[in-house]
């Protein structure tokens, strides 16, 4: 999988969230089946399979970033930006 630095800060940076990438819906299948992970989502710990992983992140709305390390480019999360004031900023 290939990122891309878009915006950049002191130890990680944001890179674009690509639907089409498989490995990340794994990896992101796999924070969601966190006890720990889902109730900071405010959610309960259901099993999350890498097609049901698919379809919630096919539903969200906003910018999509994955949340990257510098420090040889690891994935350690996602975040999504939504309802942006474009005309305030």
């Amino acid at each position: 999988m290939k990122f891309y630095r878009k915006i950049i800060g002191e130890r990680l940076y944001l890179s674009p969230f690509d639907a089409e990438d498989v490995e990340m819906y794994a990896k992101w299948a796999e924070w969601m089946n966190n006890k720990a992970v889902a109730d900071s989502y405010g959610g309960n710990c259901n099993l999350v399979s890498l097609s049901g992983a698919k379809k919630m992140v096919e539903k969200f709305g906003g910018y999509r970033f994955a949340v990257v390390l510098l420090d040889g480019d690891i994935l350690i999360g996602h975040v999504s930006l939504h309802d942006i004031d474009h005309i305030s900023r």
